[in-house]
C-alpha cells in the first residue's frame, strides 16, 4: 500500500518543518493515537512522542523522512489541505 497523495506530492527536504505543533497536527489529521500514528510508520512510541513533545528537554526533532510519511498519511484520509 502507498501513501502517495493523489496530487503526486514527491519529497523535498527542503519542505522540513520539524515543529512539535505541525506534527502534532499532522496525527490528529490522520485520526490516530500518536501510538497508532507511531505503528503505522515504524517508530516506537516512546520516539513519536519526543517528536511532538512540546517540553525542551524531552523534544526532539523528527526527521524529514517522519515529517513526509505523516503528510501522506494524513492526505490519505483526505483531512489535510493542500
Amino acid at each position: 500500500m502507498s501513501f502517495i497523495s493523489s496530487r503526486g506530492a514527491k519529497p523535498d527536504a527542503t519542505l522540513h518543518k520539524p515543529d512539535a505543533a505541525y506534527l502534532r497536527s499532522l496525527v490528529k489529521a490522520c485520526g490516530l493515537t500518536q501510538a497508532k500514528a507511531a505503528e503505522a510508520i515504524g517508530i516506537s512510541e516512546r520516539t513519536m512522542r519526543n517528536y511532538l513533545s512540546q517540553d525542551q528537554a524531552t523534544f526532539r526533532p523528527a526527521p524529514y523522512t517522519v515529517q513526509y510519511t505523516l503528510e501522506q498519511l494524513a492526505a490519505c484520509t483526505g483531512t489535510v489541505k493542500s
